[in-house]
């Protein structure tokens, strides 16, 4: 099982369609998260996916001091 934030759910077409203009013969969002990943550590494309709830707390963060 892999998770994945619900923002991989809500935007679920976004990816796909990026997908098929790549090429893709079988979109999925795993397929485009494994663009970005090592070929060692690719997520085979029929796991089961669960999405965790999206913290929209991360929006809101104060940037840390000396991290300009």
């Amino acid at each position: 099982t892999v998770r994945l934030s619900k923002i991989f759910d809500w935007f679920a077409e976004d990816f796909l369609d990026y997908e098929r203009r790549q090429g893709a013969a079988s979109p999925s969002v795993l397929g485009y998260i494994n663009r970005y990943r090592p070929a060692a550590a690719e997520t085979p494309t029929g796991s089961k996916v669960d999405f965790i709830p999206y913290d929209k707390r991360l929006n809101s963060q104060e940037p840390r001091e000396g991290s300009d």
